[in-house]
């Protein structure tokens, strides 16, 4: 099991994300779920990363 990682703040940090999740019953019995993520950046430049106790 892994770790929670926090960032202090080193400036502004400014991104965006859209998550979009969808949900179709085909049948009683079958349901189809779906779901994905966009953001405009997968990190944070700045700051320093210390892992919680």
């Amino acid at each position: 099991m892994g770790r929670p990682v926090q960032y202090r703040s080193g400036g502004d940090i400014e991104y965006w994300g859209l998550d979009v999740t969808s949900e179709l019953r085909a049948t009683d019995a079958l349901t189809v779920f779906g779901t994905t993520s966009i953001v405009s950046d997968d990190a944070c430049d700045g700051g320093r990363a210390r892992t919680s106790p």
